[in-house]
């Protein structure tokens, strides 16, 4: 690989009067770190870096800190590959917030100033900081005049400028950092007007933050200011437990940790509360789309495969996708209700409202079974579901064979699991008993109305039993499942 010659375009300091000399935090992490070979080197995954002045300001979560990621390494070295290349303008990286993007441009900062080759930061749209050999500069209304004196000699002489784009802030980067010949590296949430028209115009590239793994964040989660005092095992332990709750961010992992659920919990009960379906497909179908930041953000993960290098999108949790389930079930059944209310104003609607009374009964029973079971008595009575809406329903006679299929199962369910002695013991088979319950709208059972269900056939008389008639209310009752959510709540042992 060709050595970087010294130029006389790269200035050790810009003159022009927008710049002024720097004298806060980063300056410190210049005299540390400019030139400095020894510690580049050490820039490798595994470690974990600290950059004291940055304690206070741009670090002040972490401790002043940063661990770094094979991600990190690997990325960095495909940067400086597409680098050399002039008709790539850059790289986009795009990922969650709280997933580390911040980190890979300390790292790409630090890898930098080691090697002594002049950078420009961009912490955020109100700063621009210029290192170079002279020392430290800024900029809060930076110009593509101001860059002036940037313009290469060959691809190998390009100034980089690390990007950072603030979470709340909607806007492109200052246009100057995206201009040739800049080679810029934004870092960014899954908002593509943040980037698509200079990715589009200087043909750059998009790559996205993969997904932690577990020692990572075992190590990255120790780095948190308000951790609270805990052994490795308790440590080791609330980290699954946030896993499995809020996914695999280390921000929100560490939040959680921290004792401040009550912050997850609220951003995600006000993202349910704009959630629909449609939304929820818009977004799986367009992977890397202008996603709204309280779907993409709280509910949906955005990540890369470390097998296939696609984009890959889930729901960030087992609990959360079991909360956005019961949001969309509510959706589906008060959307239903509504239509059923509306169809029943209007004769030439009856179709209708019955297919959309199927859809409502149909999502949360199914026409289905339930056992309910008395291992005392050894008695097992299977419950039979059936939804319709016409006062005169005829059965179907296939379900016969699969009943009686079912009771011979249920008689002999534990033979498997008897042991020496009980089959001694000769324990006594399972009794098996059915029920039937018709499930109607309560509209349909309302004056003088009777509902009747035609078995059809001969009805066998081993799966024989009562018939009852079963009315769904026509309101929807407040969703609260807690008994359902109480799954995912934590023991208090």
């Amino acid at each position: 690989m060709m050595s970087r010659s010294k130029s006389h375009w790269q200035p050790e300091s810009f003159s022009h009067p927008s710049w002024s000399s720097y004298d806060g935090p980063f300056l410190e992490v210049w005299n540390k770190w400019w030139n400095q070979k020894g510690k580049g080197d050490k820039l490798i995954a595994g470690e974990t870096i600290a950059l004291e002045s940055l304690a206070g300001a741009d670090l002040m979560e972490t401790q002043g800190k940063f661990y770094i990621r094979e991600h990190h390494v690997r990325l960095y070295e495909h940067l400086c590959e597409r680098a050399t290349h002039m008709r790539c303008g850059g790289v986009v990286l795009s990922g969650q917030p709280g997933t580390g993007k911040t980190y890979f441009l300390f790292f790409l900062l630090l890898k930098k100033l080691a090697k002594g080759e002049p950078v420009i930061f961009s912490p955020d749209r109100r700063q621009v900081l210029y290192f170079a050999s002279g020392g430290v500069q800024w900029n809060k209304d930076i110009t593509p005049f101001d860059l002036g004196p940037l313009i290469p000699k060959s691809p190998l002489d390009r100034t980089w400028a690390l990007i950072n784009s603030d979470e709340g802030d909607r806007l492109s980067p200052p246009t100057a950092l995206v201009k040739a010949p800049m080679f810029s590296v934004q870092a960014t949430s899954p908002r593509t007007s943040r980037y698509k028209d200079w990715v589009k115009q200087r043909n750059a590239d998009t790559s996205f933050v993969p997904r932690w793994t577990r020692e990572e964040l075992s190590q990255v989660v120790k780095l948190a200011s308000e951790l609270p005092n805990l052994s490795d095992s308790e440590r080791e332990s609330l980290i699954d437990k946030a896993i499995s709750r809020w996914g695999w961010a280390p921000r929100d992992i560490i939040t959680y940790l921290c004792g401040e659920e009550d912050k997850l919990e609220t951003a995600l009960a006000n993202a349910l509360f704009s959630l629909t379906s449609s939304r929820l497909l818009d977004r799986i179908h367009d992977r890397e789309g202008d996603s709204d930041d309280k779907l993409s953000h709280v509910i949906v993960s955005t990540y890369k495969s470390s097998t296939t290098n696609k984009v890959v999108l889930d729901l960030k949790s087992q609990y959360i996708a079991y909360c956005a389930q019961q949001q969309l079930d509510f959706l589906h059944r008060d959307e239903a209700l509504r239509f059923i209310t509306y169809c029943r104003a209007h004769r030439e609607s009856s179709a209708l409202a019955g297919w959309a009374f199927e859809n409502y009964c149909n999502f949360p029973l199914l026409d289905a079974f339930y056992l309910v079971l008395d291992h005392e008595n050894r008695h097992a009575e299977v419950v039979v579901l059936q939804i319709t809406i016409s006062l005169t329903h005829k059965g179907s006679a296939k379900g016969y064979p699969f009943l009686e299929r079912l009771k011979g199962h249920l008689q002999t369910m534990d033979a498997k699991r008897l042991t020496p002695v009980d089959k001694r013991q000769k324990q006594p088979t399972w009794s098996v008993s059915f029920a039937y319950h018709l499930v109607v709208p309560s509209s349909e059972v309302e004056g003088d109305r009777t509902v009747t269900w035609s078995f059809p056939g001969k009805f066998p008389e081993s799966i024989s039993g009562p018939v009852y008639i079963q009315v769904v209310s026509s309101q929807v009752p407040t969703l609260v499942a807690e008994e359902d959510a109480s799954f995912f709540d934590e023991d208090d042992e």
